[in-house]
């Protein structure tokens, strides 16, 4: 399961974006798809769930800024 933040490589074989790192930025369901809007550093696109790999889950840790406790 991706969550928005987290960030994932691209692993669908043809794509110019292939092996590429990128930010979830939204997710969507269709039928019986999954589709994240993924954000790289040049580009952003939509890709199936399974055409991505999680490589670091986003924990939004409130008030924790920058290493910083508030």
């Amino acid at each position: 399961m991706l969550y928005i933040g987290d960030l994932v490589k691209i692993i669908k074989i043809g794509n110019p974006n292939f092996g590429e790192l990128g930010r979830v930025k939204e997710l969507r369901s269709a039928v019986d798809d999954k589709w994240a809007l993924v954000q790289t550093k040049d580009d952003e696109d939509y890709y199936r769930i399974s055409e991505l790999v999680m490589e670091q889950r986003h924990i939004p840790v409130e008030g924790v800024m920058e290493g910083e406790v508030l």
